[in-house]
């Protein structure tokens, strides 16, 4: 996934969102960094949201079931993942990916998943800290490979 589509993704839920949550166009703008002005054009879609609020709307309301049905429970995930192109080891504690998260490969608690929605791939330790992700299946098999050879059973 990249920017624009997060982007696209967050805007096509922001209005819908802001109504359910009963804020004014005037309370949401302010919420998320925007003028008045700016958000009726783009709830209108004249215009375009961009990175910045975007992360700053779904980090504000994560937990509402709109955000969670867009972007699954882990939407920092993926906010990293597109943000940060080169992660550190172990950089980041998960719930393990139970709901949102497809595994294809595990050894020794450690996992390869794929999300279900952003399509990005991960691998997990033992402890559910993320310690590799990417786009990229045949890069996270090859990260995988470095811990355990080519035999992932």
């Amino acid at each position: 996934m990249k920017k624009t589509d997060f982007c696209s993704k967050v805007q096509s839920i922001l209005e819908d969102l802001r109504k359910d949550v009963s804020m004014t166009l005037e309370e949401m703008a302010y919420t998320i960094g925007l003028s008045k002005k700016t958000l009726i054009q783009i709830e209108k879609e004249r215009s375009l949201l961009k990175w910045a609020e975007a992360v700053t709307f779904v980090s504000i309301f994560s937990e509402h079931d709109l955000v969670k049905s867009v972007f699954g429970d882990e939407v920092n995930e993926i906010i990293h993942s597109i943000a940060i192109q080169k992660p550190s080891r172990r950089q980041l504690k998960t719930m393990g990916g139970e709901s949102w998260w497809k595994t294809s490969i595990t050894k020794e608690g450690f996992r390869v998943q794929q999300h279900k929605i952003s399509r990005h791939f991960r691998i997990l330790d033992q402890e559910n800290y993320r310690i590799f992700f990417t786009y990229s299946k045949s890069e996270a098999l090859s990260e995988f490979e470095k811990y355990f050879g080519d035999n992932h059973e």
